[in-house]
């Protein structure tokens, strides 16, 4: 009995602290009261000095107890040894009670603030964003959310498995302090029962959940850390928190496979929710942004400043957002750029009433109108911007745009890729490879060149031709996906949003810009005319599935050429009558001849060598590496990076590879001719038709006598001097190329043979590409780009971190940001950019949108350089990007300067 009471009493004291205090008072008051019968114990046996009361002597007693003071305060005289003895105690009892009360309150205390540094006490935050994992990613992406919030106030709260007190610490290095901002941190992992609550996940405005760095340790695979994020994103998606505030939830995973299973797993939770879950795969991210850079130059800087939030970036607008929005209906995207002065239209959307996902459509037809219930996208630097174009909106139909004179170039070179692979893992730069020939529609790359830094790369998995590709184009028409509601449950359709030459029209000619196909069939007898709902109610079907499978099905059974004919429901807009459509069997079968040859044809074989990479060498002679692995052969180089662990150093030395790779390689290309294509060989080399070849012209000796000529070459941007410029120039050109020639031969060359000789072909440099593994770095790399002149084409730097960080970001504001960077990497809509041949070009932003009107493209921007001399295809630094330029003001650009368009394939 004694060891239960003892027992319970002991867990008691452990659960609660206020049981602790209650047995402290308790234990004090009974201490006071046997103190007190003591004493009526001596004054009966009359032992004290004087008579008093029982509860007078309760009272002197507590006095004793709860002051020290007290007991000197007390006469000696009129006390005796046992009354002193006995108030002595009572005063030391006092002290003992005391002191426990003033430790335990003291170690609670402790205990609480160790609770919250530690990250253990709930939130009381509302609409705050929630960041699971403390990543390589977080600290670009909490930059990124506080530039987004335009001073606005900001609760930014971190799920982390270290310390809060070290979370914060890190942060605290990296990101000023704000204060409008306000980062919380928490430890432990998002998968926790209690995590849910102590998160406020029930009252928050976004969840981030990020892909764990995989460090060898936690996390040794890309799978051990996308299992980490199904865990989490599973965790919160069956919550009733969640099921109640069913906000945004952004998953970023490696493997997208990974992340589709874990959607389709918890696809009955989420119901109709669906369209607030975003995946994003960092993996393929890096490996399709790698594979636009090889026609691309400047991508990556285009891309940040597309998504980032420093000058323009991305809104989609609808009819709620302002009261004149009906004037956009009916006006193609073309019209709608033309009346606008500083917002550019991207394209439209289909959002139905909120209850899908907006279906992204970029850059349609100049014949597509937008319709009704659609919304616009557009680059602007701040919603006022937009604001004050709608206020100037009219319906005027056409605005007169002045004509201009416009030479351009593009890069359509054959490509010789080399491939620097110093990761550990074999498996990344066979995945680079695939998509960069996956991804590459003009089928320009010839040769591929592979340093392994480990020997056991499998040639087998590498992809070393251009396979046939289905995309969302199909017999000559361009097709989106249009998720649309009907009775409450969604549904899908495809929009012809473009139309190209084929040879045979028939596909094409069925559709007009803007209709819908429905469904289809295959027939023997005609199809009756039908409604919507008569459709449905029938159980006949729609085009199934968010992806293009019925798409696929479609042109299979055409391209089979069989014999039926196919029967189409086509409408002009979703809730209007369908109409049949008929492809008889002859047509059919001649379809399907040209498809056959398409995709039977003998695909175009590229040449892939592999070697392996001697990184040990690098550091002793980076000349005779650049020699020995003839990297002046090629038109791009990339670099890939091997992943790193996730920490917070200052210093990322695990990049200094990447530096020491970038700096060699650039200082080598200024030392050595380039000789790159067959255009460029014939002119150096004598063999063109205008210059005999007895002349001896030869590159190293154009190169040693006029580059001393050209040294004025630096084009000045001041007007009046540009003409006289360009005169003096050519001039010199002239006198030099006449003295030298004087040396073989007596014969003279005009001005017109001598300009075709020295044609500034400023995109026949080498293109570089090189990921990093921290931001740090990347901010080293691109102050080398602004402030030193460059040999490269272009120069694209890939930190995953900090882009990832950005479209994460932008999504958190525009949720529909994901559906459009997929759209642009890995559709038929790209970025494209124009080498500028023109001298001294002067031009409104509107005069050139114009130009790419015509062609079916939209102008987003431009790049202007600043350029030391043209030799070798030029030395340059970047001056300015020029994203959604004011579209009224004259822009002054020349030679080697590039314009930026949104365009097809």
């Amino acid at each position: 009995m004694f060891k239960k009471i003892k027992y319970k009493f002991d867990t008691a004291l452990e659960r609660n602290f206020s049981n602790l205090v209650f047995f402290l008072l308790i234990f004090s008051l009974v201490g006071i009261l046997i103190f007190a019968v003591i004493f009526g114990i001596l004054q009966l046996l009359g032992l004290t000095s004087k008579d008093v009361s029982f509860l007078e002597f309760i009272w002197k007693s507590f006095t004793f107890f709860l002051d020290v003071g007290a007991l000197s305060e007390e006469p000696y005289a009129e006390n005796n040894f046992a009354e002193i003895t006995l108030k002595t105690l009572i005063t030391i009892f006092g002290i003992v009670i005391f002191s426990t009360l003033i430790g335990i309150i003291t170690s609670t205390l402790s205990l609480r603030i160790e609770e919250l540094r530690s990250g253990k006490s709930p939130l009381d935050e509302k609409n705050h964003i929630i960041i699971c994992n403390f990543t390589k990613k977080t600290i670009p992406l909490i930059q990124e959310l506080i530039s987004a919030s335009e001073n606005k106030n900001l609760v930014i709260t971190l799920v982390t498995t270290l310390q809060p007190v070290e979370a914060q610490a890190r942060i605290a290095t990296q990101i000023k302090k704000d204060p409008k901002v306000k980062i919380i941190c928490r430890k432990g992992y998002m998968w926790q029962p209690e995590m849910i609550n102590i998160m406020n996940v029930a009252e928050c405005q976004q969840v981030i959940i990020l892909n764990p760095d995989v460090d060898n340790d936690n996390y040794k695979f890309e799978l051990d850390a996308d299992i980490e994020v199904t865990k989490e994103f599973s965790s919160i998606v069956q919550s009733s928190a969640w099921m109640k505030n069913s906000c945004n939830i952004i998953a970023e995973y490696f493997n997208p496979s990974t992340g589709q299973q874990a959607l389709e797993f918890n696809k009955n939770i989420i119901g109709d929710k669906i369209n607030k879950i975003k995946l994003i795969s960092s993996s393929e991210v890096s490996e399709q942004l790698i594979a636009q850079c090889i026609n691309t130059p400047e991508l990556i800087q285009i891309f940040e400043s597309l998504f980032g939030f420093e000058g323009s970036e991305l809104y989609l607008i609808d009819e709620k957002n302002f009261s004149n929005f009906e004037v956009v209906y009916d006006k193609t995207i073309q019209e709608l750029n033309r009346f606008f002065d500083n917002i550019i239209i991207l394209g439209c959307y289909f959002d139905d009433n909120k209850k899908t996902k907006p279906n992204i459509i970029l850059n349609p037809n100049k014949s597509y109108k937008v319709k009704k219930n659609y919304g616009l996208i557009c680059l602007a630097r701040d919603e006022s911007q937009i604001k004050n174009d709608f206020k100037n909106l009219t319906n005027q139909s056409n605005i007169d745009v002045k004509e201009i004179n416009l030479k351009i170039s593009e890069e359509q070179n054959d490509k010789n890729i080399l491939i620097i692979n110093t990761a550990d893992t074999p498996e990344k730069v066979i995945d680079i490879n695939n998509s960069i020939l996956n991804l590459n529609y003009q089928k320009n790359i010839k040769n591929i060149k592979i340093l392994n830094k480990i020997g056991n790369l499998d040639k087998d998995k590498l992809i070393n031709k251009y396979e046939f590709q289905f995309s969302n184009v199909i017999y000559g028409v361009e097709f989106q996906i249009i998720e649309f509601m009907f009775n409450g449950k969604p549904h899908y359709a495809y929009q012809v949003t473009n139309k190209f030459d084929y040879p045979s029209n028939h596909f094409k000619d069925l559709f007009e810009i803007g209709d819908y196909l429905l469904y289809f069939d295959w027939i023997s007898e005609k199809l009756e005319k039908t409604t919507l709902s008569e459709l449905i109610s029938a159980n006949r079907g729609l085009i199934g599935g968010s992806d293009y499978g019925s798409l696929r099905l479609l042109a299979f059974y055409i391209g089979n050429g069989a014999d039926f004919n196919v029967g189409m429901h086509i409408a002009k807009s979703i809730d209007s009558e369908l109409f049949p459509k008929i492809l008889s069997v002859e047509q059919c079968k001649e379809l399907g001849k040209y498809f056959s040859i398409e995709k039977d044809s003998n695909p175009k074989l590229v040449n892939h060598s592999i070697s392996l990479l001697d990184e040990k060498s690098l550091g002793k002679d980076f000349k005779a590496f650049f020699n020995k692995e003839n990297i002046n052969e090629f038109s791009n180089i990339i670099v890939i990076n091997d992943e790193i662990e996730g920490t917070s150093k200052l210093n990322p030395v695990e990049d200094h590879d990447m530096i020491n790779y970038y700096l060699g390689i650039s200082n080598n290309y200024k030392n050595s001719p380039k000789l790159l294509t067959d255009k460029e060989k014939k002119k150096w080399t004598g063999n063109n038709k205008d210059f005999p070849e007895e002349a001896g012209f030869k590159y190293q000796y154009y190169k040693d006598h006029l580059l001393e000529a050209n040294k004025n070459l630096k084009l000045s941007k001041n007007d009046q001097e540009d003409a006289k410029l360009d005169e003096k120039i050519e001039d010199n050109l002239i006198i030099n190329l006449n003295s030298i020639f004087d040396n073989f031969n007596d014969t003279k060359y005009s001005k017109e043979n001598i300009n075709k000789l020295f044609s500034l072909d400023t995109d026949l440099s080498h293109s570089y590409i090189t990921e990093v593994n921290s931001f740090r770095t990347k901010n080293v790399l691109e102050n080398f780009k602004t402030n030193v002149y460059q040999t490269f084409f272009g120069t694209d730097i890939i930190d995953l971190n900090s882009i990832v960080g950005k479209v994460m970001a932008s999504t958190v504001y525009q949720p529909s940001t994901i559906e459009i960077v997929k759209k642009l990497l890995n559709e038929n809509h790209f970025i494209r950019s124009y080498t500028i041949q023109s001298k001294n070009l002067r031009a409104t932003f509107r005069e050139l949108e114009a130009h790419f009107q015509k062609q079916n493209q939209i102008l987003l921007g431009y790049i202007d350089y600043d350029y030391t001399n043209f030799i070798d295809g030029g030395e340059r630094k970047i001056r300015k990007i020029g994203i959604n330029p004011n579209q009224r003001e004259v822009i002054k650009l020349n030679i080697g300067d590039r314009l930026i368009t949104l365009s097809h394939y």
